[in-house]
C-alpha cells in the first residue's frame, strides 16, 4: 500500500513537472523572440496590461485553490456539488470583473490608461479571466493525485499557442495581436481540463450548485481573497507603478529580468500541488511524521532556491545578453538582485498550504497584506531613484517580510517559522548529523 502511495504521488508530480518544463523551456525560447521582435517599450507596454489583469486574478479565484483541493480530497463523493457551486461562483465573478473592466476604459477623466493602445492591450488581456471557472477542475485532479492528462492535453494545446504566436512575430503583427493571443492561450487550458475530465467520464451537466456548500466555501475562503490580492499586489503591483512611474521601456528591461526570474517559481508550486495530498495524510498519521515531512520540505526548498539564486547571479550577464540581446543590458543587473527573492517564495509554497492543512487563514492575510504594504512604500521610495533595481530591492524585502520574519511575531505561526529558521542552516545540520538526518528521511 505504501508503494503504490509513493508511486500515486510520484507520478502525479512526474505529470506536473513534465508540463511545466515543457512551458518553461518554450516560454523561454518564444518569449525572448517575442520580446527581442516587440523590444523594450512594447514588451513593456505588453506586459503592463497582463500585470493589470493579474491583480484582478485573485478576485476572480476566489481564494478557492488549495480550499478546493483539501474539500474534494476530504469528500470525494460530493464533487459534482463542490465543483458545480465553485464554478459558478468564479463564473459570475469573472463576468463582474471582466465588465469593471471594460467600462473603466470609457471614463478617460479617470486617466487609467495612458492611451488607447494600452487600454485596448488591457481590456484584450481581460478576457483570459472568463475561463479561470473551468480550472476547478485542476482541483479535482490535484486532489486525485492523478493530473496525467490534464498535463498531457495543456501541454499540447500550448505547443499549439506557442507555435501561432511565432507566426505571429514572422507576419510582423501588431502588438494588439498578441494581447489576442493571450486569452486565447486560456481558452485553451480550459478546453484542455475540460477534455480531460470528459474523457474520465465526468460531466459538468451532473455538477450541481449548493447554497450551503456556497456558504461554506465563502466563509473559508474569503480570508484567503483578501490574502491573494496582498499577493498579487506585492507579486505584481511593480510592474504597474514601472510602467506609470518610469517608462514602458524600464518596464520592458524590468520584465525581462523577472520572467527569467520568475521562470523557476512553477517548482515549489508542483512539489507542493503534488505533495499536499500526502502531507494531509502525514498530518492524519501523527505530529511526529507530518513534522518531519515538512521539514523536510522546507530543507529540500531552500537549498534548491539559494543554489538557484547563486548560479543566476553570476550567470546573468551571459544570459540576458545571449538571450534578449544587448537592448537589454539594462536588465543585468535587476536580475542579479530579483533572483534572491526566489527563497522566499520556494519557502511560501510551504507556508500556504501549512496555513491551508491547519485551518490558520488569517495568517495568510496579514502575512501577505504586511508584505504588500511594504512593497508598496518600498516601490514608491526606491522607483524614483534606482527604477527597475529599485523595485528588485523592494520585492526582496516585502517577500521576506510576508514569508518569514512576519510569522516570528504570532505564536500560532512559531511552528513553521522554526521550520524555515532551521532550513536556513540545512546545510550544516546535514553535515554534522549525516547518517541520523538520513535515516529519519
Amino acid at each position: 500500500m505504501k508503494s503504490d502511495g509513493f508511486k500515486k504521488y510520484a507520478s502525479n508530480t512526474f505529470w506536473m513537472t513534465f508540463e511545466k518544463i515543457i512551458r518553461l523551456t518554450i516560454n523561454l525560447f518564444v518569449g525572448v523572440w517575442l520580446a527581442r521582435y516587440l523590444g523594450p517599450s512594447e514588451f513593456g507596454l505588453l506586459n503592463f496590461g497582463i500585470a493589470i489583469v493579474t491583480v484582478f486574478l485573485p478576485i476572480v479565484n476566489f481564494g478557492l485553490q488549495g480550499i478546493l483541493v483539501k474539500e474534494l480530497f476530504d469528500n470525494p463523493e460530493n464533487k459534482n456539488t463542490i465543483l458545480g457551486t465553485s464554478f459558478v461562483l468564479k463564473l459570475v465573478v469573472s463576468i463582474i470583473v471582466v465588465l469593471l473592466i471594460f467600462f473603466s476604459g470609457f471614463f478617460y477623466q479617470l486617466h487609467l490608461y495612458s492611451n488607447d493602445l494600452e487600454k485596448n492591450v488591457v481590456l484584450l488581456v481581460s478576457l483570459s479571466l472568463l475561463f479561470q471557472p473551468f480550472l476547478v477542475i485542476d482541483c479535482w485532479y490535484e486532489s486525485q493525485a492523478n493530473t496525467k492528462i490534464p498535463s498531457i492535453l495543456k501541454t499540447l494545446f500550448f505547443v499549439v499557442v506557442s507555435v501561432i504566436k511565432v507566426l505571429f512575430i514572422l507576419k510582423q503583427s501588431s502588438l494588439v495581436s498578441f494581447a489576442v493571443l493571450y486569452s486565447v492561450e486560456g481558452f485553451f487550458v480550459a478546453f484542455a481540463v475540460l477534455m480531460a475530465y470528459l474523457k474520465d467520464g465526468g460531466s459538468v451537466f451532473k455538477w450541481t450548485f449548493s447554497v450551503v456548500v456556497l456558504k461554506d466555501l465563502t466563509k473559508k475562503s474569503w480570508l484567503l481573497v483578501f490574502s491573494s490580492i496582498s499577493a498579487v499586489i506585492y507579486l505584481k503591483i511593480d510592474q504597474v507603478m514601472i510602467g506609470s512611474m518610469v517608462s514602458d521601456e524600464e518596464l520592458g528591461f524590468y520584465s525581462a529580468a523577472v520572467r527569467f526570474s520568475e521562470a523557476w517559481y512553477f517548482i515549489p508550486t508542483i512539489v507542493l500541488n503534488a505533495l499536499f495530498p500526502a502531507i494531509l495524510s502525514a498530518k492524519n498519521q501523527g505530529f511526529e511524521k507530518y513534522s518531519l515531512r515538512l521539514q523536510q520540505l522546507c530543507d529540500f526548498l531552500f537549498l534548491g532556491s539559494f543554489t538557484l539564486a547563486l548560479v543566476v547571479t553570476f550567470v546573468a550577464k551571459f544570459v540576458i545578453i545571449l538571450f534578449y540581446g544587448i537592448d537589454y543590458s539594462a536588465s543585468v543587473v535587476i536580475l542579479q538582485i530579483h533572483i534572491w527573492a526566489a527563497i522566499f517564495v520556494f519557502l511560501r509554497a510551504v507556508l500556504s498550504k501549512w496555513l491551508i492543512a491547519e485551518g490558520k487563514y488569517k495568517f495568510s492575510l496579514i502575512s501577505q497584506l504586511s508584505g504588500a504594504i511594504i512593497n508598496v512604500l518600498l516601490n514608491l521610495l526606491l522607483i524614483p531613484l534606482y527604477g527597475g533595481s529599485g523595485a528588485a530591492i523592494a520585492t526582496i524585502i516585502s517577500y521576506s517580510v510576508a514569508s518569514f520574519f512576519i510569522l516570528g511575531f504570532f505564536k500560532e505561526t512559531k511552528p513553521v517559522f522554526l521550520f524555515f529558521v532551521k532550513s536556513f542552516v540545512a546545510p550544516i545540520r546535514i553535515i554534522f548529523n549525516y547518517e541520523e538526518y538520513f535515516k529519519k528521511n
